[in-house]
């Protein structure tokens, strides 16, 4: 017998995008400093990444922020001078 491929026979939840929260710069800068830690942004210095704002947060907690944010282009745009690293990460 074939097996189902796994896709097509797990549900997944989807969040609902009404009760998501609306989040601001200011917002997203804050949840950045508190889950952030020193001992990363250590880590981060001994690989040569040096930067006046670094947060230290890791990539695991920075993919589940962007989950918790989601998508929102206009929010990406505000956030910082145009080409900067991080605004490119945020656009996605």
């Amino acid at each position: 017998m074939k097996g189902r491929s796994r896709s097509s026979s797990i549900r997944t939840k989807r969040s609902d995008k009404s009760a998501r929260a609306e989040w601001s710069i200011g917002s997203i800068v804050g949840e950045l400093r508190r889950l952030g830690t020193k001992r990363n942004v250590e880590g981060m210095a001994r690989y040569g990444i040096r930067a006046d704002k670094v947060f230290g947060v890791s990539k695991p907690k920075l993919d589940a922020l962007a989950r918790k944010i989601g998508k929102n282009h206009a929010l990406g745009l505000s956030y910082g001078p145009p080409g900067s690293r991080m605004r490119r990460f945020w656009r996605g």
